[in-house]
């Protein structure tokens, strides 16, 4: 935790478990106050702000496109059916490049989350939706390393805000 003099603004750092400091200056005792550093300056777009903003997008769009005219999508595992709001948008591939929308689809929180993305369920419907030849270089894009720029994801936060106010019109 730091501590700030009211007299010299001097940081001081301390344990989290102290309740107060004292700093004395010129023979006299100042009580110090807490304070936590400004980690970002506000309003700056950083990457990590700007990929769950763009992820928030992506997701609602996946589950969106997917639904019928009554907000109606079916889980590509299951095939339980629910509104688009009730869904999340399930990778196919894990821990990868996030926003291939090809390995991004509609599942039902049971199987995405409780069964783990039900990855063998998963491979099958991607092969009847895409062929195994796609998949493949699907599997292969999606593990290739990317480092997302603020002004890439930018670019991505503007087109899904696009094709989100295409599917609400």
């Amino acid at each position: 935790m730091n501590w700030l003099c009211p007299v010299c603004k001097k940081p001081q750092k301390a344990s989290p478990h102290v309740d107060g400091l004292i700093h004395i200056h010129n023979g006299q005792m100042y009580h110090l106050k807490p304070f936590k550093k400004e980690t970002k300056q506000r309003g700056v777009d950083t990457v990590k702000s700007l990929k769950q903003e763009v992820w928030d997008l992506f997701s609602e769009w996946v589950r969106r496109s997917e639904a019928d005219e009554n907000g109606y999508c079916k889980c590509v595992t299951c095939s339980r059916r629910d509104h688009w709001t009730k869904f999340q948008a399930g990778h196919y591939i894990h821990g990868t490049l996030f926003l291939i929308p090809e390995l991004v689809h509609p599942q039902c929180p049971v199987c995405n989350g409780f069964r783990a993305g039900m990855a063998i369920e998963y491979k099958e419907w991607m092969i009847k939706k895409y062929g195994e030849a796609a998949v493949n270089r699907f599997t292969l894009l999606a593990k290739q390393p990317h480092k997302f720029t603020v002004f890439e994801l930018q670019q991505y936060k503007k087109l899904y805000q696009g094709k989100l106010e295409g599917l609400k019109e």
